[in-house]
């Protein structure tokens, strides 16, 4: 039983982490202008943070089976409460990367609302390359679109 009250403690903190992460990414996609690089490192910490939730969780489950016992732990008083706590965190993380996903679906449409307006002007507007030359006209796969 040692073992399953080790897996769920490790599972309840590798959720405290996520729910950091998920904070952090919808402090990213709050931010004007977005910083897709920062973005980018936060996602891939997000997914590599799940991951370690499911291997916690795969671990619970072996510990389940070792002792014989199968959530809720209500003979456990202690366990008990921990696995309630962790589903109570889990439908809260689930609900805040959906609320985060929503964000992220806004920003996109929003970037391509914009993309879509230059592309309107390109043909009368003069713009700018990354390597400073001016261009009249030009396609738009050489800029560099950042919101």
């Amino acid at each position: 039983m040692d073992n399953l009250t080790l897996a769920l403690r490790q599972l309840d903190q590798a959720l405290d982490k996520l729910g950091q992460i998920l904070q952090a990414e919808y402090q990213l996609l709050a931010t004007v202008p977005l910083q897709p690089v920062a973005l980018q490192g936060v996602t891939h910490d997000k997914s590599q943070q799940i991951s370690a939730v499911a291997h916690y969780d795969a671990l619970r489950q072996r510990a389940e089976v070792d002792c014989g016992l199968r959530a809720p732990y209500t003979r456990h008083p202690d366990l008990d409460d921990l696995w309630a706590w962790i589903q109570v965190r889990t439908r809260d993380l689930h609900e805040q990367n959906r609320r985060n996903g929503v964000s992220l679906k806004a920003q996109m449409a929003h970037v391509r609302s914009l993309s879509s307006a230059i592309k309107a002007l390109a043909p009368q507007q003069m713009f700018y390359c990354a390597d400073g030359a001016s261009h009249h006209g030009m396609r738009l796969q050489n800029l560099d679109i950042n919101v």
